[in-house]
């Protein structure tokens, strides 16, 4: 099996992105690397944004990233990396909610989920990273932004 690498979250950088959007936020944050900023509270590590365990679709996830849209989370990628894997979905903590996940390689989208509701299972997909320097981790409302409590699950960059 090839190697894998979890992704560490670095030290976070305020922007008012309520304000200017994640647009202008990634073009602040693309040059840098373990950034990460969301409009409610902050990022957590193996839990979701309230603390609580991380749990979409009544199952409980050890690893992962508890995030509140809009968020931004910007990694370095390892030299040699070659594949993001990562699932995605509503905390079960949130009582409604509707989140769009989007990741971005190198400021570019490769990837958007489309509007996903609180109440559904995780999704998972796995998306090339081979020359990359940076992956972002990007979640936007989709409506008003209350319980938009959204969950990174087992991110893992795999190595070529």
């Amino acid at each position: 099996p090839a190697p894998k690498v979890e992704l560490q979250l670095g030290p976070v950088v305020r922007w008012p992105i309520r304000d200017s959007g994640l647009n202008n936020v990634w073009q602040q944050l693309q040059s840098a690397a373990g950034l990460a900023e969301q409009g409610y509270k902050s990022p957590q590590i193996g839990k979701t944004v309230d603390e609580h365990a991380l749990t979409v679709g009544d199952r409980v996830y050890k690893d992962g990233i508890g995030t509140h849209a809009p968020s931004a989370l910007v990694y370095q990628l390892p030299e040699n990396a070659d594949s993001l894997h990562v699932g995605y979905g509503i905390d079960d903590e949130a009582n409604g909610g509707d989140v769009i996940f989007r990741i971005r390689v190198d400021g570019n989208i490769v990837w958007s989920s489309g509007p996903v509701q609180s109440g559904k299972g995780a999704g998972f997909i796995a998306v090339p990273v081979r020359g990359a320097k940076t992956v972002a981790l990007e979640t936007d409302t989709d409506g008003p932004d209350a319980n938009d409590h959204a969950d990174w699950l087992s991110p893992v960059v795999t190595r070529k």
